[in-house]
């Protein structure tokens, strides 16, 4: 497997990535970060907004507090 590190001196990568690493912890926000080609967990490997994420967001109500 291919590491992808965040560039974390971007500040709105390394704020995306903080929030992954508090939610999962550090070890595995490196592997879902690496196993999604540098992508948030909103955005699909492609680099397209995932269809998964938002269908989690609604089905928990959550859409509305990450606005």
């Amino acid at each position: 497997m291919v590491i992808v590190c965040p560039n974390l001196s971007d500040k709105n990568v390394a704020k995306e990535f903080n929030e992954l690493v508090q939610a999962v912890g550090e070890d595995a926000a490196y592997q879902i970060w690496s196993l999604n080609n540098g992508n948030g967990i909103e955005m699909a490997p492609n680099g397209r907004p995932s269809r998964l994420f938002q269908q989690l967001l609604e089905k928990h109500s959550l859409q509305d507090k990450r606005d």
